[in-house]
């Protein structure tokens, strides 16, 4: 079965398929859109550029008595006071991947209404593509050595120091992912080899004492490289890299491996996760 939600950023969700809040009907702007813009060159057409284009999402939500209108209301307030808004879907596949959608309201208006029965049209401009994530854990057990925890792709170690693990191709844009690395650690690297290449590298020029860590991103919209310490101050590492150095970078599409390595022997925890964007769901 189809389901939709609303969620804010606490992962606090209202479910649109519930009749206790409102049932989701008439769900538009799936798909995709482009904007391109083409030059005359001969015989021929050159596109000049090719990009997506923003298609509204439209829902009608339908509310049921009894306590109608509080229900109108809870929906309402949700909306306007999360800071964050997401659409999520869970079109009911029997991988049981669940989408989101980041999401920013555009109108929630009254359609009709008859005994018993209030609709509205919810609008919304979404603000990226339909996306998953997924999560790897590496940890290091001073008793029992290295532990394997859910892994969903092929990982590769090759000491305590050198984890490596492959990204599936087939994506629909690149693969932006995020990394938290825990624990004592001197120069972590970063790399991306595809087809026996690096196509991208990035040594992190600082030591993590044990209790601190670094959180790297390349989503767009949440690009950083920080340092926690175990007081929970947060050092932004940006500026500790040379101007010529390409800090954020994604996955190639096509799949590629990503190597995690430093110039000690252990890094104790990396949480690694990627997030797959998708132009069609």
């Amino acid at each position: 079965m189809v389901k939709w939600y609303l969620e804010n950023e606490y992962a606090t969700q209202i479910d649109l398929q519930n009749e206790d809040v409102c049932i989701a009907t008439a769900v538009t702007g799936l798909g995709m859109d482009t904007k391109s813009e083409y030059i005359g060159i001969g015989d021929h057409f050159i596109r000049n550029y090719l990009n997506p284009a923003m298609t509204a999402l439209q829902l009608t939500l339908s509310f049921f008595n009894p306590s109608i209108y509080d229900k109108i209301q809870a929906v309402a307030n949700f909306l306007v006071t999360a800071e964050k808004l997401f659409l999520v879907y869970q079109p009911g596949l029997s991988s049981g991947i669940v989408y989101r959608r980041e999401v920013e309201v555009s109108s929630y208006l009254k359609d009709s209404a008859k005994d018993g029965y209030i609709s509205y049209k919810l609008k919304l401009n979404p603000t990226s593509l339909f996306y998953y994530k997924k999560s790897t854990r590496f940890e290091i057990s001073e008793m029992e050595g290295e532990k394997r925890y859910d892994f969903e792709w092929d990982a590769v170690f090759n000491d305590c120091a050198n984890r490596t693990l492959s990204i599936p191709g087939g994506n629909h844009v690149d693969v932006a992912f995020s990394v938290v690395i825990n624990g004592y650690t001197e120069n972590p690297k970063i790399e991306i080899v595809s087809n026996e290449k690096t196509v991208h590298e990035l040594v992190i020029p600082v030591t993590v004492q044990e209790g601190q860590f670094i959180t790297y991103s390349s989503i767009d919209g949440d690009l950083l490289c920080t340092l926690t310490d175990a007081s929970g101050n947060v050092t932004n590492l940006v500026n500790n890299f040379d101007l010529a150095t390409n800090v954020f970078f994604k996955i190639p599409k096509a799949g590629a491996t990503i190597q995690f390595t430093s110039d000690t022997d252990v890094m104790n925890t990396i949480v690694f996760t990627a997030y797959f964007f998708f132009k069609v769901v």
